[in-house]
C-alpha cells in the first residue's frame, strides 16, 4: 500500500466522517501531494460503508428504546442519511469522471497507435 493510502487510513480511523478537503490539507501539511480523482474515489468508498453502519446502529438503538425520546437520535440518523446521499452522489460523479478521463485517454492512445501504423 502506498504512504499516501497508509496516511488516509490513519486519518479515517481517527475520525471516519473527514471531509476531503481536511484530508487533503493533512497529506499536504506531510509533504505529499493533494487528493487524485483516484484518492477521492478510494476515500469515499471507505466512508459511505462506515455511515451506513452508524446510521443502522443509531436506528437499532431509537427502535430498543420507543418510549423514551429519541429526537437526538432521530436528528443524527436524519444528519448521516443525508451525509450518505450526498458522498454516494458525489462519488458517482467521481466514478463518472473517472471513467471520462480514463475512455478519452484509451482513445487517443489508440488513435496515434492507428495513425503510426498508417505511417509504416
Amino acid at each position: 500500500m502506498e504512504e499516501k493510502q497508509k496516511i488516509i487510513l490513519q486519518l479515517l480511523s481517527k475520525n471516519p466522517e473527514m471531509s476531503l478537503s481536511e484530508i487533503e490539507n493533512a497529506l499536504i501539511s506531510d509533504g505529499l501531494y493533494g487528493l487524485s480523482l483516484r484518492d477521492k474515489i478510494y476515500i469515499l468508498k471507505t466512508q459511505i460503508p462506515y455511515l451506513k453502519v452508524l446510521k443502522d446502529n443509531y436506528e437499532e438503538r431509537r427502535n430498543k428504546n420507543l418510549n423514551k425520546s429519541n429526537s437526538s437520535k432521530e436528528s443524527k440518523i436524519i444528519a448521516l442519511d443525508a451525509k450518505i446521499n450526498q458522498w454516494t452522489e458525489q462519488l458517482n460523479q467521481y466514478e463518472n469522471d473517472y471513467k471520462t478521463l480514463f475512455s478519452d485517454e484509451r482513445k487517443k492512445k489508440n488513435s496515434q497507435h492507428h495513425q503510426s501504423e498508417k505511417k509504416d
